[in-house]
């Protein structure tokens, strides 16, 4: 879901009443995950959750800081999709 539309999403076989709406306006644009108790969360913001996580196993592995990491994407991605992991990264 990261980085898809509400159209994209409905395509794949989600219903965008299972994903939930954007309080800011934008139900059209962004895919967001409905939460129980009717809290609402990007993709984007999970995947940023996931990303720290990450970074502090390696650092405890490491023994130092992570100031840098690639993250890799499949091929056929789109550009929204990889912007969307970059938001997350930042």
């Amino acid at each position: 879901l990261l980085g898809r539309t509400y159209a994209e999403a409905h395509e794949i076989g989600l219903k965008p009443s299972d994903l939930g709406a954007d309080p800011a306006g934008y139900a059209q644009q962004l895919v967001r995950l409905l939460l129980p108790g009717g809290q609402t969360i990007s993709v984007e913001e999970v995947v940023a959750v996931l990303i720290k996580a990450l970074v502090q196993i390696a650092e405890r592995y490491l023994g130092q800081p992570v100031k840098q990491a690639v993250l890799g994407v499949p091929a056929r991605w789109s550009a929204n999709q990889k912007r969307a992991l970059e938001y997350a990264a930042e």
